[in-house]
């Protein structure tokens, strides 16, 4: 899975999930119905559709009940050319043809053309997206915008819904 809770958000996140079982809106397979856990589903397919750590979604304590957001960062690595030792450092993509043994992309060194080169693990910095993962339900009108989730739904809605 590609969405990394942060520390300050795990006991936060580990309410919410209980909170969740509790009415009934963790996992079902009605259609009709906001899960918590279709919802971080969701997350974790717009961080990295394709598993390769390309992308990570971190979560984040949201102020409003049971809610939280996360902030979806692009992978970048540190590499070094062991022919020439030029540095630099570039974004993680998939490979469309000669992929190593990761699936990204083999790099070549952008100074000599060598490809004998190094990389560090895989960092996380440039942000992609914001997305709040909102609960609607009583407390807030059910999505009517009012306090204290203070975010809109179309339609009156329970459950766990991604605004970005």
């Amino acid at each position: 899975m590609t969405i990394e809770v942060t520390d300050s958000c795990k006991q936060w996140m580990d309410e919410s999930v209980e909170f969740a079982k509790r009415i009934g809106l963790y996992d079902g397979d009605d259609h009709d119905k906001h899960y918590l856990k279709r919802a971080l589903d969701q997350l974790d397919h717009f961080a990295d559709n394709d598993r390769m750590g390309l992308a990570k979604c971190f979560i984040y304590k949201d102020p409003a009940p049971a809610s939280f957001y996360c902030i979806v960062k692009r992978g970048t690595r540190a590499r070094e050319c062991m022919e020439c030792h030029y540095k630099w450092t570039s974004r993680v993509v998939a490979s469309r043809n000669s992929a190593g043994i990761s699936g990204e992309a083999t790099e070549f060194c952008p100074k000599c053309g060598h490809r004998t080169v190094v990389s560090a693990p895989i960092e996380y910095h440039e942000e992609l997206m914001t997305i709040g993962c909102i609960y609607h339900g009583p407390h807030d009108g059910f999505g009517s915008g009012g306090a204290p989730t203070y975010a809109v739904s179309l339609t009156p809605e329970h459950g766990w819904l991604l605004h970005s």
